[in-house]
């Protein structure tokens, strides 16, 4: 294609077309620079008219200017881009309207999905209640229909009678623990130490106490875990082979109460000197007797009891040395003190 202002080729990337004598040619050709070339927007190239076309319609429209006067008002230098404002305008509002509606059909699509996610939310939510409440009322009506009438004292005596079978099967399960434990001592606060040799430590309390502990005459020793958590001494139980002796070793050990751990272990160290306490030898108790022994202790404390003492497994107190004597069983006997 050709120049119809030069006749020299035409390439399209460098032409321009009147919309009205639909001539084309080179944009230098038409009176354009290449900047103004540039700025026509695509929707204007195609309504643009060439210098001469806009001349004639000018004069065909009535104009009192002749052609003269009118290609005169074109200042030199002046841009001669042709941009249709209105059209401009017109096609922007377009853009911007169909824009703004396909915003607006998102958006009400989004809020019509999360609409229905959440309206299937909560009826989820009510049927689980609805379902919640029903097992409820079932479990009702079940106990309900269960549970005994309050006149009906046979069921109370039944349960009264089983509650206390089961504590005298306790208590005499504890009674058999204790038997158990007949010729058996407990050692406490003595410190522990790696590689101890327990035996030899009871052979040396014996020693000290004036009582014979010879290997042969003791069947077991060992350290035992406290029932709650303690920085004390695990203590030493040591069970020997008749309950006599076992008694001797205790009234030896209740002769002298001002025995020490430096009588037993010689210090090595500043720390093992500063860590020098009493210990104790005493009957082998149930976990039970243990606690009940600690709560007597505490009321014969507060009620100013002069002695408490325990002798075959049994809990005894004395308020003075006249008085008689109290045999603490469980915990309803502690209402004695």
């Amino acid at each position: 294609m050709d120049c119809g202002k030069c006749t020299k080729t035409l390439a399209d990337k460098d032409a321009i077309k009147c919309t009205s004598c639909t001539l084309n040619m080179h944009y230098w050709c038409a009176g354009l620079s290449a900047e103004d070339f540039k700025k026509i927007l695509p929707m204007n190239k195609i309504k643009w008219k060439c210098l001469t076309c806009k001349a004639k319609k000018q004069l065909g429209s009535g104009s009192a200017n002749s052609p003269k006067q009118t290609i005169q008002t074109i200042e030199p230098g002046a841009s001669i881009l042709n941009i249709d404002n209105d059209a401009l305008t017109e096609y922007l509002d377009c853009k911007f309207k169909v824009l703004s509606e396909q915003w607006r059909a998102d958006i009400r699509e989004a809020i019509s999905d999360l609409t229905d996610t959440f309206k299937a939310d909560v009826q989820e939510l009510t049927s689980r209640i609805n379902t919640c409440e029903e097992n409820l009322q079932k479990l009702e009506q079940k106990l309900d229909s269960t549970s005994p009438p309050e006149n009906d004292t046979s069921l109370r005596a039944e349960n009264e009678q089983l509650r206390k079978d089961m504590e005298d099967l306790l208590e005499k399960l504890d009674d058999m623990d204790q038997s158990a434990r007949l010729c058996n001592v407990e050692i406490q606060n003595i410190p522990e130490r790696r590689g101890e040799n327990l035996v030899q430590m009871a052979s040396d309390i014996g020693r000290m106490l004036g009582v014979e502990l010879p290997p042969e005459k003791i069947q077991a020793i060992h350290r035992t875990a406290h029932s709650v958590a303690s920085d004390r001494p695990k203590n030493i139980v040591l069970q020997l082979t008749t309950r006599r002796l076992r008694d001797d070793v205790i009234a030896a050990a209740r002769a002298r109460r001002t025995l020490t751990t430096a009588d037993l272990l010689p210090a090595t160290s500043a720390a093992e000197v500063a860590s020098v306490r009493r210990f104790y030898v005493n009957e082998h108790l149930t976990l039970k007797k243990k606690i009940l022994f600690g709560k007597a202790r505490k009321i014969a404390k507060e009620k100013e009891y002069k002695y408490i003492w325990v002798k075959n497994a049994n809990i005894l107190l004395r308020k003075t040395d006249d008085a008689r004597v109290l045999h603490i069983r469980n915990d309803s006997d502690l209402m004695k003190i």
